[in-house]
């Protein structure tokens, strides 16, 4: 090992030295392996302990809670059953009673029934321990005859809707600091469709648990219990206040009852009664468990201190030797004992010696293939340079000096490199460099120019990016050509009696070298078809650049070049199409033959060029007329003068089911429909448009091979001669438009009538109402105008849900249909509002007949899916001219009407007058003085 030479940090790390981040304690200071082995056994012990006592402890706790629950659990039982037994009697008792035609005789017996029932009433006992009341009720909810008084349930919901139903209720109704059991039982099914009278018992729940009761012997640790419906106490019973509680809830249910809300029955006791010794526990086995923790410390340490000692002390010799580069002692001697840790002593040691031996072999070889890479380079003329691209700063090889004609203390930059370059080619230069910044590839021949030196050097390179895309390092070459370029010159001024032959050639002709693949001469034809303002701009140019990138098969134009030049170069000549670029981006296309020469033992080849861009353009432009008639999802045909079919595309036999044999040579008017569905005088239009104009655009009717009529959008335009102008052919263009019919009636449908019922909307409404008034001016005749709101639908609609409020106003629809006449129209303007045009009227009594044949129709009960129900209606009427002579007023005035309707009790016709425009005046000034005082109000 050299004296003074430091590990290498792979190395340091290979064998256990701290590199970066060591370990430490929470001190901030390293931990040392014996500490780590004492604090790893410590903190094991420390976790078994506690896993242990924190097992312990939660299925303790588990386990006293459940025997709580439990407990819990069959004292509720005890008070819940004998209350659901209650329930269950009372409930079957009134069932019974209300099958006794006694209380059937009593709603029909008015003068006798305090005779018999209320001392039948009062004597009656249920065989159960609550407090009840016991009624009997008409259909509107007044009392008939109870054993309590009490003022009668009208304003209860749930006892008309259990009337209408036909089924017993059974419910709890809370109100402020009272709960009362409502259990009702219909009797007297009447011809008119409803229950007569129910039987009724209700009892208050606040006094079933009160608190005189002791249901529960205190020793259990019974807190309290309560009666609960809907999260609300009903009733409670209060033994003790502890700080903790568990709690049981059951639900009180009795076999024909179904409650709502449900009642419950919830039983607390006191948590601290089962947790306090269970938390005299944990404290002691805390305690012990302690005392293991610290006893497992002190053994963990005395046994690490034995078994780390000298691994330490390789440690530390270690890291002397990553420090220092030399060791206090051997390291293979006896120092380390005889087992694994001697072994890696002596592997240590090993390893230092074989490092330095082989980084001082690895120096050596540096040098010599250092030397032999110049040496190479300096034969082939190339040398090789790198720029970092956001400093400019750059790295040169030898014989990069060399070719630039710097000194080697000159400082490599890219301005540096720049001062080199003739004066003529800078801008090139830099213009290439900029150009590979987005290409990633720097290609020029170039000048350089110094005191005694003028060199011809071609430069390649490459650009590496960062992930983001931005341009870090550029690597290349620069290549002196000079003796290239001076040879190449030497040969066009040798041939120089071939030059005015060659250049006066039509033909454009490139005489290439097929090793650069570089222009070596050309003509003025070739100069101008590759859009160069003469030959010298094209020679010495690569042919490549002057290609596109990728040819016609998709190959990349350096692949496709090479094929064609080794043929070119076996066989003697080749010919073959190209695309080319002018530098302009332009694109264009030749037809190439290439032919091999020799010139004073020099291989050259000769390009005879033409530009085919028109043809191949052409071409293209058939190509894409027979794709598009071929994909077209437009059916197209060409008929000739003769009106017969000559070619179809495939859209063609979709839509009308001919294949192309059997449509080919048919007559093209074969295709119509026939009448009544197409109208003649359309192809009479259709051929003097033709012969106008040279086109014609429309909607007709067709016929499918099977016999199917369908719309079509037909466009039909005439192909003349170019010399005579003649016509020789028609192309039509057509398309199935069945859908797109169907679609726009269905528009329509949805613009115009209601979703729901089917009616006309407001929108068809102010349409028909406008046509029959004017209609009626043109007659002399009258309009009337019918608006109805339908009464009691609100609490239908909110109670009962959608779905029954829709149903019923579709039953509505159709009544109302089946009171008018068929040219009559009805309309739904929204919710329960509907409007009824009335035309051809000669008496107003006859307006004022229909309306009440509507209120009729409407009072008759509704058999819905839900069950019968009951609603009437409100009509206004308004007539034209009598009352109104525009449409928007006689549709203000009919509502005004049927408001009137409403205030005079509903369920009833109401006709238009003139104290209704004016009592609605009033209305409206009043509540728009009142909004303008709300508004000051606030704004003080």
């Amino acid at each position: 090992m050299l004296p003074g030479r430091k590990i290498p940090g792979h190395l340091a790390a290979s064998i256990g030295l701290p590199m970066g981040m060591t370990p430490t304690f929470l001190t901030g200071r390293r931990l040392g392996l014996r500490g780590q082995h004492t604090l790893y056994a410590v903190a094991l012990s420390a976790a078994m302990v506690l896993i242990l006592i924190g097992i312990s402890y939660i299925g303790a706790k588990d386990l006293v809670q459940q025997s709580a629950q439990l407990q819990l659990h069959e004292a509720a039982e005890t008070i819940a059953t004998p209350m659901a037994q209650a329930l269950d009697v009372a409930g079957r008792e009134l069932k019974t009673l209300a099958r006794e035609r006694l209380f059937t005789s009593a709603l029909l017996d008015v003068p006798g029934r305090n005779a018999y029932l209320l001392p039948y009433l009062a004597r009656h006992e249920l065989p159960t321990d609550i407090d009840y009341n016991l009624a009997l009720a008409d259909f509107h909810g007044d009392i008939l005859a109870a054993r309590k008084t009490r003022p009668g349930y009208r304003d209860q919901p749930w006892f008309r809707t259990m009337l209408d139903r036909g089924r017993p209720y059974s419910g709890i109704e809370m109100r402020k600091g009272s709960a009362t059991l409502y259990l009702a039982v219909p009797i007297l099914y009447g011809r008119q469709g409803h229950y007569e009278g129910a039987l009724v018992m209700d009892s208050d729940l606040s006094a079933w648990l009160s608190p005189e009761q002791d249901a529960l012997p205190r020793s259990l640790g019974i807190a309290s219990m309560e009666l609960i419906a809907a999260d609300q106490v009903l009733a409670r019973q209060v033994m003790s206040t502890p700080p903790q509680v568990v709690s049981v809830a059951i639900p009180i249910k009795a076999p024909g009852l179904t409650l709502d809300p449900p009642l419950e029955l919830r039983v607390s006791m006191d948590q601290t009664l089962f947790e306090r010794p269970l938390d005299k526990l944990f404290i002691k086995h805390i305690s012990v468990g302690l005392l293991a923790i610290l006893a497992a410390a002190v053994i963990s340490g005395m046994v690490a201190r034995t078994q780390t000692r000298r691994i330490e002390m390789l440690a530390q010799e270690a890291r002397n030797i990553a420090l220092n580069g030399r060791s206090s002692i051997s390291l293979t001697d006896g120092h380390f004992g005889n087992d694994e840790v001697s072994d890696l002593a002596n592997s240590l040691s090993n390893l230092l010696h074989k490092l330095n031996s082989r980084s001082k072999n690895l120096e050596i070889q540096v040098e010599q293939r250092t030397a032999e890479l110049n040496r190479a380079q300096h034969i082939a003329k190339i040398g090789i340079w790198s720029i970092d691209l956001p400093t400019h700063t750059m790295v040169w090889s030898p014989e990069t000096y060399r070719i630039l004609g710097a000194l080697p203390d000159d400082q490599a930059t890219l301005e540096s490199f720049l001062a080199c370059v003739a004066p003529d080619d800078r801008k090139r230069v830099d213009e290439a460099l900029q150009t590979a910044l987005v290409t990633g590839r720097f290609d020029i021949e170039h000048r350089i120019m110094a005191p005694g030196i003028r060199r011809h050097v071609h430069s390649v390179g490459e650009v590496t990016y960062s992930r983001k895309g931005k341009p870090l390092r550029a690597v290349g070459t620069s290549r002196e050509v000079t003796a290239e370029r001076e040879a190449a010159r030497a040969l066009i001024d040798s041939e120089a009696y071939n030059k005015a032959l060659f250049e006066g050639s039509q033909i454009p002709l490139v005489i290439m070298d097929p090793v650069s693949g570089r222009v070596v001469d050309c003509n003025s034809a070739a100069a101008q078809i590759h859009g160069m303002a003469g030959p010298e701009a094209l020679i010495g140019m690569a042919m490549l650049g002057l290609s596109a990138p990728v040819q016609y098969d998709g190959t990349p134009s350096t692949t496709a070049m090479a094929r064609h030049v080794a043929a070119a170069l076996e066989t003697g000549a080749v010919l073959f199409e190209w695309r080319h670029q002018r530098p302009s981006g332009e694109p264009w296309d030749a037809e190439i033959r290439l032919m091999r020469f020799r010139h004073k033992e020099r291989p050259l080849l000769q390009l005879g060029l033409q530009d085919i861009s028109e043809r191949k353009r052409t071409e293209a432009r058939m190509i894409e007329a027979l794709v598009v008639f071929k994909a077209s999802n437009q059916g197209i045909m060409t008929i000739d003068d003769q009106g017969l079919i000559v070619s179809v595309n495939p859209a063609f036999c979709a839509i009308t089911g001919y294949t192309a044999e059997e449509a080919i040579g048919r007559k093209a008017s074969s295709l119509n429909a026939p009448p009544p569905h197409q109208d003649a005088g359309v192809y009479q239009i259709t051929n003097q448009s033709l012969e106008a104009k040279g086109s014609w655009e429309g909607e007709i009717w067709s016929q499918r091979k099977n016999g199917e009529i369908y719309p079509q959008w037909l466009s039909i335009s005439a192909v003349h001669e170019e010399k005579t102008g003649q016509v020789f052919e028609y192309v039509a263009l057509f398309s199935d438009i069945s859908e797109r019919k169907k679609q726009q009636e269905e528009v329509w449908r949805q613009a115009n009538f209601d979703a729901l019922t089917g009616l006309a909307n407001r929108n068809l409404l102010q349409d028909r109402l406008t046509q029959a008034l004017a209609h009626a001016r043109r007659n002399g005749s009258k309009v009337g105008l019918l608006f109805l709101d339908l009464d009691g639908f609100k609490w239908i609609n909110d109670t009962l849900g959608h779905d029954v409020g829709d149903e019923l106003l579709v039953e509505v629809s159709h009544r109302l249909q089946a009171t008018v006449r068929q040219e009559d129209t009805v309309a739904r303007l929204g919710g329960d509002e509907f409007t009824m045009v009335i035309q051809h009227l000669d008496r107003q009594d006859s307006l004022e007949n229909i309306g009440e044949k509507i209120v009729t129709a409407l009072r008759r009960p509704f058999g819905l899916a839900s069950g019968v129900q009951h609603i009437s209606g409100s009509v206004g009427i308004a007539t034209y001219p009598d009352d109104a002579a525009d449409a928007s007023t006689l549709m203000r005035y009919a509502d005004i009407a049927m408001y009137h309707a409403k205030q005079a009790g509903r369920n009833r016709v109401q006709c238009f007058s003139e104290h209704m425009q004016a009592d609605a005046l009033v209305r409206r000034m009043e509540a728009e003085r009142r909004v303008a005082l709300d508004a000051r109000g606030r704004s003080v």
